[in-house]
């Protein structure tokens, strides 16, 4: 999964011959928390393959319901959010992805 969410030029097979992948963007799409995927890989040694995985996703948008955004990693544009409250829907942005500042680093 890591080669293809990587942002390299990548060969897909394909009959005949292979062809070159030239999509920009990766949408991986689930039935499972990313928490729940992948258990027994982490288990059996793969961590540092799997915290690749996860540092290679830029968002990660939970929809538990119909229209119901929660955001656990990465933030929606405003053009997302104007769209998403247009159609009444409920936005959360999760705490854990703000990042914590040591005040006296920035001399306050």
């Amino acid at each position: 999964m890591n080669d293809y969410i990587e942002g390299e030029p990548l060969y897909l097979n394909a009959r005949q011959t292979n062809r070159l992948a030239i999509y920009t963007k990766v949408f991986i799409v689930s039935n499972y928390p990313l928490s729940e995927q992948y258990v027994k890989a982490r288990q059996d040694g793969e961590q540092p393959s799997y915290d690749g995985f996860v540092n290679r996703i830029g968002e990660i948008i939970y929809m538990p319901a119909r229209n119901h955004y929660i955001w656990q990693k990465g933030r929606p544009t405003d053009e997302v959010i104007e769209t998403l409250k247009s159609q009444n829907a409920t936005i959360e942005l999760l705490p854990q992805d703000i990042k914590q500042i040591d005040l006296s680093e920035v001399g306050l």
